[in-house]
């Protein structure tokens, strides 16, 4: 699922923890990518039903991937508990976080 860059990184990888580095003329791979480091949950922050968790503001999402997965594991699990549509109310303290 993940390919290694063939370019120079210029910034630190943080979020798989990993890397490449030269050792002669052959390319190390340091690290581990997998769901050790990322939780199973990474495609529950990519696309939502709810329109206002992907608005965006100059060319920036205004949530985060994080914001979106809570939402979206929110729908989910109230789903399976009550067995109907879940709604989002707007309002509340949502808006006062950063």
């Amino acid at each position: 699922a993940f390919t290694w860059i063939e370019t120079e990184n210029t910034e630190p990888n943080l979020t798989f923890a990993s890397g490449v580095s030269a050792k002669g003329e052959k390319l190390v791979s340091l690290g581990y990518l997998g769901d050790i480091m990322n939780g199973p949950f990474l495609g529950f922050g990519i696309e939502s039903e709810d329109t206002d968790m992907l608005r965006m503001s100059n060319g920036v999402c205004i949530k985060r991937s994080a914001d979106i997965m809570e939402r979206n594991l929110l729908r989910l699990f109230y789903e399976i508990e009550q067995g109907k549509a879940y709604e989002h109310r707007a309002g509340g303290d949502e808006e006062e976080l950063g």
